[in-house]
C-alpha cells in the first residue's frame, strides 16, 4: 500500500498471516487502507475488486491448491479488473494461472 498514491484506489484490502505486520501496517492509519490477518490459501476474497495485487506472495501457496487459490481470487474480480504479480519468482506461476483464468 506505501508504493501507491492513495489517489489511486478508492480502498485497499490487505491480507496478511503475520499478526505483528498486520498491526504495524494498521498502526500508520493510512486513510483507506485496511490489513486483516489471514492466509491466502484459505481466504475467500469478497466479490468486487478492480485489481488484486499479489506481492511476493504466489510461491509461498502450495503447489497443489496454486489453481484453487488463483481461481477463487480471479473470480472476486470484477467484469473488466485484473490481477497484478509483483515478483520475479512468481512470473511463471502467473503464466501457469492464466489458463485457470481463461477458463
Amino acid at each position: 500500500a506505501a508504493s501507491l498514491k492513495p489517489s489511486c484506489y478508492s480502498c485497499y484490502h490487505g491480507i496478511e498471516m503475520s499478526s505483528e505486520a498486520v498491526l504495524y501496517a494498521n498502526a500508520r492509519n493510512v486513510k483507506k487502507v485496511n490489513f486483516i490477518v489471514a492466509d491466502i490459501e484459505t481466504y475467500w476474497p469478497k466479490h468486487g475488486y478492480d485489481l488484486i495485487l499479489f506481492e511476493e506472495t504466489l510461491y509461498y501457496v502450495k503447489a497443489f491448491v496454486r489453481r484453487e487459490v488463483f481461481k477463487r481470487y480471479v473470480e472476486a474480480l470484477n467484469q473488466d479488473g485484473g490481477c497484478h504479480c509483483h515478483s520475479c519468482r512468481s512470473v511463471q506461476i502467473l503464466e501457469n494461472a492464466k489458463h485457470v483464468a481463461q477458463r
